[in-house]
């Protein structure tokens, strides 16, 4: 019987990838639109007498834009690695995996689909949903 140790998934997945491990609120960030809403107060507000370097303009935008595009970046990577977990996940359908339950008991089961809820992928083994950061050993 051939298997597949895949301990120390909750760091780095099979993929090579680390699992998420919390979800960042959106609401809870400074988006384009709250920067450009903050940028025109700061020209509504600031003084005639003495206004603000227009550098320090283009350089918070530039900035932001920099910003944005990583966040970007960071996002298609997380979809990247996700899209490979599925993948997978999908290999092991049908073969015998081993886990660790809500209690910490290692548990098995043949795994009977594959699938994804609120970004985190999860095998499905006789109805019961399994996620990936506690799968132990894949198995024929």
């Amino acid at each position: 019987m051939s298997e597949v140790a895949a301990t120390g998934m909750n760091a780095a997945n099979s993929s090579g990838y680390a699992s998420p491990t919390s979800v960042i609120n959106p609401k809870s960030q400074l988006d384009k639109n709250s920067f450009l809403q903050l940028l025109v107060a700061q020209l509504k507000n600031q003084d005639p007498l003495q206004p603000m370097d227009s550098t320090q303009f283009i350089s918070q935008l530039a900035q932001f834009s920099a910003l944005e595009q990583m966040t970007n970046v960071a996002q298609a990577q997380e979809q990247a690695a996700t899209a490979t977990e599925m993948q997978a996940a999908a290999e092991w359908i049908g073969k015998r995996i081993s886990y660790l339950d809500d209690k910490g008991n290692i548990q098995s089961g043949v795994a009977q689909g594959v699938q994804l809820k609120d970004g985190l992928v999860y095998l499905d083994l006789g109805g019961v949903p399994i996620p990936w950061s506690s799968i132990l050993r894949v198995g024929e």
